[in-house]
C-alpha cells in the first residue's frame, strides 16, 4: 500500500507541473511586459557604459583599449577628434561618431545605442586636448544579408525575438517607446508575436519537474507493483501517456525548439513528427519486452518466436524511416558531424537491438545468460547488419534525391543568373550613375577599365570578365572583333537588350541576357552628356571559390544550395565545361560521356546525366562509398552502439534485469580487457585528433606566413608605383586572384586603405578598423615580424595574419592583413580525413582485442576450470587424479595444493572408512546386545518364577507350566526375528536376477494384503506385460515392507487407503505407493532410510533401510513427498528391461 501510494503522489506531481506549466504559458508576458523587460535592460547597459566611458577619459594617457575584456560593447576614444584607440570596432563608418549627437543610429550591420562623455585637458597652460568616448551597444544586427553566418538578431541580454523590430517613430500600435534615464525616447520596440516562448523559464523549471515525475512514477510502478496485470498496464499507459502529450498537446512546448524535437530535421506523420517521439516510441517498445522477458512465460513456440520476428520487422522498418525521413545521412565518414541527432538516432536503433536481444533469450526459453563475448559478437553483428541496411536505403535515397534534383539543376545552370551579382549591382548602380569621375573618363576607355574595375567590380565580380564600351555620340560605330563587322554602337546594344533582356529589378540599369551560352552575363547601360556606357560582364568559366562568398548570400538562397552540398555538378555548353561546383574536378570536354546512358560510373563516381536543351549537357555527381569510409563508418556504429547499450543494460541492471553475466573469472577478464582497450584506443583516437588539429594548424600557419610573405613582396615591390586608393585595390585584386586568397591593406593607424573585397566593407559586413590586438602587437618593436589572430565576422570564425609594409627606408608604411577564410572548413575536412584511418586502425585493433582477451581469458581460466572440474569428481574410496601443472606461478601453487589436499583426503578417507567400519560393527553389537536382552529378561524371569512354583509345589504346576512355556516360546520367536532382520541387513543383495513381471509380483501382493481388515488397497497400471531385471523374491519384499510400513503408520481410527501406480516410459518403470496416514515429519525426513531408525515403540527401524538397499542395489532411485497428517507416497524408479 505505501509503494501504491508513493506512484500515486509521483503522478500528481507530474500532473501538478503540467499544470504549472500551462498556467504560465496562458498567462505569458504581454508585449508591455516584454518592452518593459527591453527597458529594463537598457538602463543596465546604459549604467555600465557610463562607468566605461567615465574610465577611459580618466585613463586616456593608457590607450590600450583592446585590452578591455568585455565583447559586449565598442569602444572608441577621440582626441581631438581623430579616432585614436578602439576596442571591438564594429560600426562600418566612424568618423559619423564624432559628429552624431544621436543616442542610437542605424548602420549598414545594425542597430547601435551610444553613450558619449567629453573631456579637456589642458597641458602647461597652453596645449588643450579634447577628448572623447564613445561606447556603443549593437542592440541587433541588420546585415543586407541573412545566412548561417548572419543573423538579425538582438543582444542576447535583451532576449528578444530575432522578428522583433526597432524603429525610430512609431511602427504601429504595437510600439512601445524605449527611454534613457533621462527620460528622453531613443527607440520604439515593436514585439514579436512570438517573443515570449523563448525566455519562460518558470515553464522549463515545469518542464524539468514533470519530467523527474514520469521517470519516478514509471520506475516505482514497474519495481514496486505486484499485479502483473496492473504492472503492465501502469508502465505501458505512463509511457503511452507521455508520447500522446509530446505528440497531441505539443507539450512541453520548450522541446519544439530543440533539434532532436524538431520537424525540420526528421519527420514521418502526425504520429511521428521528430526524433524526440521515435526515441519515446523505440524505449517504450524496450521496456514492453523486457517486461515480457522478466515477467511472462510460455510455452507456445509460435507465441514465442513470434515476438523476437515482430521486433526485427520493426526494427527495419524504424531504420527505414530514420534513412528517407531525415533530412540528412545518419553516417558515412565523408559527410559524418557527430551531432545529438546522429547520437539519438544510433540510440534508437541501440534500443530495438536490445529489444531483439531480450526478445531471442525470452524465446530461447532459457534462465541462462548469454556470455558477454556472444554479447559483443551480437552487438558487432547487428551493427554490420544495421550499417549494410542503412547502406542499400541510403543508396537508394541518395538515387531518388538525385533524380528530383536534376531538374532543379537544370533550371538553375541553364538560367545562368547569379542572384548574389544581381543584389551587389542593384546596390551600387546609383553610385555609377551618380559618380562624375566617370563621366571625365568616359573618353579614356582604359582609364575609365581600371577605375571600375577597381572601384565597383572588384571583389565578388573577380569571377566575372568585364568589357566597358563607351558610346560617343549616337552615330559611334562598335566593331565587333570576332566578325571584322561594325554596327552602330546604340543600335547593337539596343537589339541585345530587345532580344535577351530582362531587368534585374524595377527602374534598374542592368539586364540579365539570356544569351544561352552557358554564363551568366549582364549588360548595364548609363547616360553620361552626350556620352552612353555599356558595362558588361560575363561569368568566367570554372568559378568556384572559397571564403567570403558564403557571407554575400541570403538564407534563401543557401538553403536552394544546401540541397547540393553533397554533389558536384557541372555544365557543359556545346561539350566545353561552362561551369562546374563541388569537390569533382571535371575534364574541359564531354567525351568521356556516353550519350547513350543516363547512369555513368567514373572516376569514383556515379554521375546522373541529362540533355535539358540540345547545346547543354548537366552532369550530377555523387561519390561512391569507398571501403575504407565504410569501415570507419562500422567502426563508429559499433563504439556507439556498444557504449550506449552498456549504459542502458547498467540502468536497468538496478531493477535486477541482465541480458549477460560476467560473473565468472573469464567473462571478467575479457569484460575488463575490452573496456580497458576501447578506453585506451579512445583516448588514443582523441590524442591523435588533438595532434592532428596541432598539426594542421602549424601547417596552416606555415602556409600562410608563406602566402603573406609572398604577397609583402608582390606588394612592397609595386606599391611604389601606386599614387591612388583604387589603384591599390586594383593591385590587391589582381594579386589575390594570383594567390587565391583575400588581402587588406591599414595604415599605421589602423583604417582601411586598400581591399581586394571591397563590398565587404561598403556593405558593413567586416569592420574598417584594424583588430586593435594585431595593431598593438605590430606597434610593438619586440613583438614577432607576423601576427597570427583568431578573428570572427558574425558567425564565421577564421585566421588571420598581419605583417607590416616597410618602404625602401625601412619604413613601415601600412599593414597587410591575409584572411584565411576557408581554414574553418579545411580543419573539419583535415579532421574527417585523419578520422578515416584512425577508426579503421581501431576496429581491426577492437576486434584484435577481443580475440585476444578470450585466448588470453581461457589461457588464465583453463587451469581453473580444470581443477573445477576435479573438485567436482571428488569422491572418497575413488581414485581421484591429480592435476600435471608445468608452470611455477600463482595457478601453479594452487594445482599444488590441491594435489596435497588430495592426498591427505585420501588419508584422511582410509582412516575414516576404518573408523566408520568400527562404529558400525560397535553400533550394530549395541543393536543386537540391546535387541536380544531384551526378550531375555523376561525370559530368565519365567525361568525363575517357573523354579520357584516347583519349589513351593504349587496347586497349578501343570498350568503354570504351560503359561511360562508359551512365554519362553513367544520370547524365543521374537530372537529368532531379530535374527533374521540383522541377517537380512547384513546379507549383501546380490541375489540372482532374472526377466520378471513386476506386474505379477504387484498383483500377488495386493492379494496377500487385501483380506486384512480396515484396509483398502487397489493397483493401477499402463500394462499388465512390465518386465525388469531383477530378484523376485527382493522386489516381494520391497512391496511388502512399504505396505506394513503403510499400516503401522495409520491412526487407529482411520480406514487404511493404500493405492499402487505403475507407469513407465521408453527407459524406466515408475512405482508409487501412496497411503492416508499421518504422513513423516519433517524433521525426520534425512533419517528415513537410515538403518535402526524408527518412530515406532516396536521393530528394528531396518524396513526401510532394506528397501532402500535393495532399490541402490538395482540401479534405481527411491523418494518419497508426504503431507503431515494427510498422505505419503513413496516412488521407486526402475531400469526398465526392453523386448
Amino acid at each position: 500500500m505505501r509503494h501504491i501510494l508513493t506512484i500515486g503522489i509521483s503522478f500528481l506531481v507530474s500532473m501538478l507541473a503540467i499544470a504549472t506549466y500551462y498556467y504560465f504559458i496562458n498567462n505569458h508576458p504581454t508585449n508591455i511586459d516584454n518592452a518593459q523587460f527591453v527597458q529594463k535592460t537598457l538602463l543596465k547597459h546604459e549604467e555600465k557604459m557610463s562607468h566605461i566611458a567615465d574610465n577611459l577619459l580618466n585613463n586616456h594617457n593608457d590607450h590600450t583599449l583592446h585590452t578591455h575584456k568585455t565583447d559586449d560593447y565598442s569602444l572608441y576614444l577621440f582626441t581631438n577628434g581623430t579616432l585614436t584607440d578602439w576596442h571591438n570596432a564594429t560600426i562600418p563608418n566612424t568618423q559619423n561618431l564624432i559628429t552624431t549627437d544621436a543616442p542610437i543610429i542605424e548602420t549598414a550591420n545594425g542597430w547601435y545605442y551610444l553613450i558619449r562623455k567629453d573631456s579637456t585637458i589642458l597641458y602647461n597652460n597652453d596645449s588643450i586636448t579634447h577628448l572623447t568616448a564613445i561606447i556603443a551597444l549593437k542592440i541587433k544586427n541588420n546585415y543586407a544579408y541573412e545566412n548561417e553566418y548572419l543573423q538579425p538578431t538582438f543582444h542576447s541580454s535583451f532576449n528578444a525575438s530575432k522578428n522583433s523590430l526597432i524603429s525610430l517613430t512609431p511602427y504601429n500600435n504595437k510600439s512601445i517607446a524605449i527611454k534613457n534615464t533621462l527620460g528622453k525616447e531613443v527607440f520604439h520596440f515593436v514585439p514579436a508575436n512570438n517573443d515570449n516562448e523563448h525566455n519562460n523559464y518558470l515553464a522549463i523549471i515545469a518542464l524539468c519537474i514533470w519530467l523527474i515525475a514520469i521517470l519516478v512514477t514509471i520506475i516505482l510502478t514497474v519495481r514496486y507493483v505486484k499485479l502483473m496485470w496492473l504492472k503492465f498496464f501502469l508502465a505501458i499507459g505512463l509511457l503511452s501517456l507521455l508520447y500522446l502529450w509530446t505528440t497531441y498537446l505539443n507539450y512541453p512546448q520548450p522541446l519544439q525548439s530543440w533539434g532532436i524535437f524538431s520537424s525540420t530535421v526528421f519527420a514521418v506523420d502526425w504520429w511521428l513528427p521528430s526524433l524526440g517521439h521515435l526515441t519515446i516510441l523505440c524505449g517504450l517498445i524496450t521496456i514492453l519486452v523486457i517486461l515480457i522477458f522478466k515477467h511472462i512465460k510460455t510455452d507456445n513456440p509460435i507465441l514465442r518466436w513470434s515476438l523476437p520476428l515482430i521486433i526485427f520487422l520493426s526494427f527495419i522498418y524504424i531504420i527505414n524511416i530514420i534513412v528517407f525521413h531525415s533530412t540528412d545521412i545518419i553516417l558515412y565518414a565523408d559527410n559524418i558531424d557527430i551531432q545529438a541527432t546522429t547520437i539519438v538516432k544510433i540510440t534508437c536503433i541501440t534500443l530495438l537491438i536490445l529489444s531483439i536481444l531480450f526478445a531471442i533469450q525470452w524465446a530461447r526459453k532459457t534462465d541462462k545468460f548469454i556470455t558477454f563475448q556472444n554479447f559483443v559478437w551480437q552487438i558487432f553483428a547487428m551493427s554490420l547488419f544495421s550499417l549494410l541496411l542503412m547502406t542499400v536505403l541510403n543508396k537508394k535515397k541518395e538515387f531518388t534525391s538525385r533524380s528530383l534534383l536534376q531538374s532543379n539543376i537544370a533550371f538553375q545552370l541553364t538560367r545562368e543568373d547569379d542572384p548574389v551579382a544581381e543584389t551587389l549591382l542593384i546596390s551600387f548602380e546609383d553610385n555609377i550613375i551618380n559618380d562624375t569621375i566617370i563621366a571625365q573618363m568616359i573618353d579614356n576607355n582604359d582609364k575609365l577599365y581600371e577605375y571600375l574595375r577597381n572601384t565597383y567590380f572588384n571583389g565578388y565580380f573577380s569571377r566575372y570578365d568585364l568589357q566597358v564600351i563607351p558610346c560617343l555620340g549616337n552615330n559611334a560605330l562598335l566593331t565587333i572583333t570576332t566578325y571584322s563587322d561594325q554596327h552602330n554602337c546604340y543600335d547593337y546594344f539596343s537589339n541585345m537588350v530587345n532580344e535577351y533582356g530582362n531587368q534585374i529589378g524595377e527602374k534598374s540599369k542592368f539586364y540579365y541576357l539570356t544569351d544561352n551560352d552557358g554564363r551568366a552575363s549582364y549588360l548595364g547601360i548609363f547616360d553620361y552628356n552626350s556620352a552612353r556606357l555599356f558595362i558588361e560582364i560575363n561569368a568566367k568559366r570554372n568559378n568556384d571559390q572559397i571564403g567570403y562568398p558564403e557571407l554575400l548570400t541570403n538564407s534563401r538562397d543557401r538553403m536552394n544550395n544546401q540541397l547540393l552540398e553533397d554533389y558536384s555538378y557541372s555544365l557543359y555548353y556545346d561539350g566545353i565545361l561552362s561551369a562546374q561546383h563541388g569537390q569533382l574536378k571535371y575534364p574541359q570536354h564531354n567525351n568521356w560521356i556516353d550519350s547513350t546512358k543516363t547512369f555513368q560510373l567514373f572516376n569514383n563516381y556515379s554521375h546522373l546525366i541529362s540533355h535539358p536543351t540540345k547545346n547543354h549537357t548537366i552532369v550530377i555527381s555523387y561519390p561512391k562509398l569507398s571501403l575504407n569510409n565504410f569501415i570507419a563508418d562500422y567502426s563508429f556504429l559499433v563504439l556507439s552502439m556498444f557504449l550506449i547499450s552498456l549504459f542502458i543494460l547498467y540502468l536497468i541492471k538496478v531493477y535486477n534485469i541482465k541480458l549477460f553475466n560476467i560473473s565468472t573469472i573469464h567473462d571478467r577478464i575479457q569484460y575488463s580487457f575490452v573496456l580497458f582497450i576501447m578506453a585506451l584506443l579512445l583516448i588514443l583516437c582523441i590524442a591523435q585528433g588533438y595532434q592532428s588539429v596541432e598539426r594542421y594548424e602549424e601547417i596552416s600557419h606555415k602556409r600562410l606566413t608563406q602566402n603573406i610573405t609572398s604577397i609583402s613582396k608582390v606588394i612592397q615591390h609595386d606599391i611604389a608605383s601606386i599614387k591612388t586608393n583604387e589603384e591599390l585595390d586594383n593591385l590587391l585584386w589582381r594579386t589575390a586572384n594570383t594567390f587565391m586568397i583575400d588581402i587588406n591593406i591599414y595604415s599605421t593607424k589602423g583604417e582601411l586603405i586598400a581591399t581586394s573585397r571591397r563590398e565587404l566593407f561598403s556593405s558593413g559586413i567586416a569592420p574598417t578598423l584594424i583588430n586593435p590586438k594585431a595593431l598593438s602587437e605590430l606597434q610593438n618593436p619586440l613583438s614577432l615580424n607576423e601576427i597570427f589572430i583568431e578573428e570572427n565576422i558574425g558567425l564565421l570564425q577564421y585566421f588571420s595574419s598581419y605583417m607590416p609594409i616597410t618602404n625602401e627606408q625601412n619604413q613601415i608604411v601600412a599593414y597587410l592583413n591575409v584572411p584565411y577564410f576557408s581554414d574553418i572548413k579545411a580543419k573539419k575536412e583535415t579532421l574527417l580525413t585523419s578520422f578515416v584511418p584512425i577508426t579503421n586502425i581501431y576496429m581491426i585493433l577492437i576486434l584484435i582485442a577481443i580475440g585476444f582477451s578470450s585466448l588470453m581469458a581461457r589461457s588464465i581460466t583453463k587451469p581453473l576450470l580444470i581443477i573445477s572440474d576435479n573438485i567436482k569428481n571428488i569422491a572418497l574410496g575413488k581414485n581421484n587424479k591429480k592435476i600435471n601443472y608445468p608452470h611455477n606461478d600463482e595457478i601453479g601453487i594452487l594445482v599444488n595444493e590441491y594435489n596435497r589436499m588430495l592426498d591427505e583426503l585420501a588419508y584422511s578417507a582410509e582412516k575414516l572408512a576404518a573408523s566408520e567400519r568400527e562404529n558400525t560393527w560397535r553400533e550394530m553389537a549395541r543393536q543386537i546386545a540391546h535387541e536380544i536382552k531384551n526378550p531375555l529378561t523376561p525370559m530368565k524371569l519365567s525361568v525363575q518364577y517357573l523354579v520357584k512354583a516347583w519349589d513351593n509345589r504349587r496347586d497349578d504346576f501343570d498350568k503354570f507350566i504351560r503359561k511360562v512355556s508359551n512365554t519362553l516360546i513367544e520370547q524365543i520367536d521374537q530372537l529368532s526375528f531379530i535374527a533374521s532382520e540383522f541377517s537380512s541387513l547384513a546379507k549383501t543383495p546380490h541375489g540372482e536376477k532374472s526377466r520378471i513381471n513386476i506386474y505379477e509380483r504387484l498383483q500377488n501382493t495386493v492379494n496377500l494384503w487385501s483380506k486384512t481388515e480396515n484396509l483398502t488397497i487397489s493397483l493401477i497400471t499402463d500394462s499388465e506385460h512390465i518386465y525388469i531385471l531383477a530378484n523376485g523374491d527382493q522386489m516381494t519384499s520391497i512391496f511388502n515392507n512399504l505396505i506394513k510400513n503403510a499400516l503401522q503408520a495409520m491412526p487407529t481410527e482411520r480406514t487404511a487407503q493404500i493405492d499402487i501406480r505403475v507407469t513407465t516410459n521408453a527407459d524406466n518403470v515408475q512405482i508409487t505407493v501412496t497411503d492416508n496416514g499421518n504422513g513423516i515429519p519433517a524433521e525426520i525426513h534425512e533419517k528415513i532410510f537410515k538403518p535402526n531408525f524408527t518412530t515406532k515403540s516396536t521393530g528394528m527401524g531396518l524396513g526401510l533401510a532394506i528397501v532402500n538397499n535393495i532399490v541402490l542395489e538395482h540401479n534405481g532411485e527411491i523418494s518419497f513427498t508426504t503431507k503431515e497428517n494427510e498422505y505419503t507416497t513413496f516412488k521407486i524408479i526402475l531400469p526398465k528391461l526392453t523386448e
